[in-house]
Formats: structure tokens, C-alpha cells, sequence
């Protein structure tokens, strides 16, 4: 996946989760919704066009995917 090929925040999220779930079993979106201290049905709405996640909530996303991925890339 090529970060690039994206042109807004939520569709390469999506993807990123999609796709590294199943390297990585606890990498879901309710686990990266409480990671960011948000209600997964909120995550969703924010995945699937509705609303917008805060600078805050974006940060500890980001935060969360490269802690799970870079784990899930030295086992």
C-alpha cells in the first residue's frame, strides 16, 4: 500500500486497519477507537464520511498504528 494513493485522511486509515489486521489480531478499530478515547460507532461515522477526528484524535491514531505495525513487523 502506498500511502500516496490516498487523497483524504479517513480512506487511508481504513485501509491501513483493514489490511493490518490480519498480521496483527488486537490492530481493530475498536481498539484503535479506545486508543483515541473515542466510542467505536463514532470511529465509524468519522471512517464512513460523517464528522472529522480532532487534531488530538488523529495524533494518538497515528500513535497507535506505528506502535502496532512496528510490532507486528519484528515478530
Amino acid at each position: 500500500m502506498n500511502i500516496y494513493d490516498f487523497t483524504h485522511y479517513k480512506q487511508a486509515l481504513k485501509q491501513i486497519i483493514v489490511e493490518n489486521k490480519k498480521k496483527k489480531s488486537n490492530l481493530t478499530f475498536e481498539s484503535l477507537a479506545d486508543h483515541c478515547g473515542i466510542q467505536k460507532t463514532y470511529l465509524s461515522k468519522v471512517l464512513n464520511k460523517e464528522g472529522h477526528l480532532s487534531n488530538d484524535q488523529f495524533y494518538l491514531a497515528m500513535q497507535f498504528i506505528k506502535k502496532q505495525i512496528r510490532v507486528t513487523d519484528t515478530q
